[in-house]
C-alpha cells in the first residue's frame, strides 16, 4: 500500500506567557492510500496542532522539527510557494466551524470557484460546471439556486457540505477533517460522516479524522491513534481499540461512552485534567489521573511498546 502521510518524530512548540509550550512531542503517524486514521483525545492534547502542522498553517514563531512525509517528500523542507500549490490541491482540510471558515461576503459559488480557478484553471463556464458538479456530489439540493446564495442563508449542515465540496474540488491525495461534525446535531452528523466515507471510496483519498468523539471515530476510521498531552499513547486498528483497549487512558475514554445494552447510573468520567504542556515532563504524562499508576511510572521514560496488535506507551506492558 502506498504511504500518503508519514510523520516522524514531529515536535511543535510555542512561546507563551506561561513559558515554552511543547504542544506536540515526538509524534509518529502513518496513513496509507484510501485509508482513514482517527486521531482522538481530549481538548488540549495536540490534535489540531498536528493537523495545522501538516498544512503548515502554524504561526511563523512556532518551533517545529521532525519530518512530515507526504508522497515521499518532506513538507517541512518546502517553501511557501510550493506549499501554496499543495494546499487545497494535494492536501485539503475541513475545519471545525464552517460559519467562520467561509467568507460571509462572497457567494457559495464564488468560494468554490476560487479553489478550482487557482489550482486547475479553465474557462468561466468550465469552472461553473465543475462547481455545480461538486455541489451535486456533496448532495446539496437545488444547486443552481444555492450557488448564488451566501453562507448566512444556509443551515450548518449545508455549510459543512460546502466546506467538503471546496476540500475535494481538486481530488486531493489527503483530506484532513478537524472535528467536522462538532457543531452539528446528531442526524446531520451522521449524514456528513456517511458523505465523507462515500467520497473517500470514490476518490481513494487518505483521511486524517480528528475528533474527541470515539463514536464518530468508530464509524469512519480503519486505525486509531489515541493522543494525550502531545504524545500518542496507543495506536491500533479500530476494531482492536474497542474490543481490547490497552492503555489506561484509552480504557477511560471508552468507559465514558454511554451504553444502550446495559443499565447505567451516573456517567463515568476520567478524574483530573490534561496537564499544562508548558511544564517539563518526566515519566508517564497520565500518571496523576491513572487508576493503575505505579511508582516507576512517575520516573521512567516510556516509549511505544508492541502489545499484540497494538502499540502502547505504558509500563504495564513492559518486561
Amino acid at each position: 500500500m502506498k504511504s500518503v502521510l508519514d510523520i516522524k518524530n514531529l515536535k511543535v512548540g510555542f512561546h507563551s506567557d506561561e513559558g515554552f509550550v511543547q504542544a506536540v512531542d515526538g509524534l509518529d503517524l502513518q496513513i496509507g492510500e484510501g485509508k482513514t486514521l482517527g486521531l482522538v483525545g481530549e481538548s488540549g492534547c495536540g490534535k489540531s496542532v498536528t493537523s495545522l502542522s501538516v498544512m503548515r498553517l502554524l504561526p511563523e514563531k512556532a518551533r517545529i522539527s521532525g519530518e512530515i512525509g507526504f508522497l515521499g517528500e518532506d513538507l517541512l523542507q518546502k517553501d511557501q510557494k510550493e506549499l501554496e500549490r499543495i494546499r487545497g490541491d494535494k492536501i485539503s482540510m475541513i475545519f471545525q466551524d464552517p460559519m467562520t471558515s467561509l467568507n460571509p461576503v462572497l457567494t457559495i459559488g464564488e468560494q468554490i470557484e476560487e479553489v478550482i480557478r487557482y489550482h486547475q484553471g479553465g474557462t468561466k463556464q468550465e469552472i461553473r460546471d465543475r462547481t455545480l458538479e461538486l455541489m451535486d456530489l456533496v448532495k446539496i439540493p437545488d444547486s443552481e439556486r444555492r450557488i448564488r446564495e451566501y453562507p448566512h442563508q444556509m443551515s450548518g449542515g449545508i455549510r459543512q457540505r460546502i466546506m467538503i465540496a471546496m476540500a475535494i474540488a481538486c481530488d486531493p491525495e489527503l483530506l484532513i477533517a478537524d472535528e467536522p461534525t462538532t457543531a452539528l446535531d446528531v442526524t446531520v452528523q451522521a449524514q456528513i460522516l456517511a458523505l465523507i466515507r462515500e467520497l473517500q471510496e470514490k476518490l481513494n483519498t487518505a483521511v486524517l479524522m480528528i475528533s474527541h468523539d470515539l463514536g464518530v471515530i468508530s464509524q469512519v476510521a480503519d486505525d486509531v491513534a489515541v493522543m494525550y498531552a502531545g504524545q500518542v499513547v496507543e495506536w491500533t486498528t479500530t476494531e482492536e481499540l474497542f474490543e481490547s483497549p490497552k492503555h489506561p487512558y484509552t480504557q477511560g475514554l471508552i468507559r465514558t461512552i454511554p451504553r444502550m445494552d446495559e443499565q447505567q447510573g451516573e456517567l463515568e468520567e476520567i478524574p483530573g485534567m490534561v496537564p499544562e504542556l508548558s511544564q517539563e515532563f518526566k515519566g508517564c504524562r497520565f500518571y496523576d489521573r491513572c487508576p493503575k499508576a505505579m511508582k516507576a511510572c512517575k520516573k521512567a521514560d516510556i516509549n511505544l511498546l508492541d502489545v499484540e496488535q497494538s502499540k502502547v506507551r505504558c509500563l504495564l506492558y513492559s518486561e
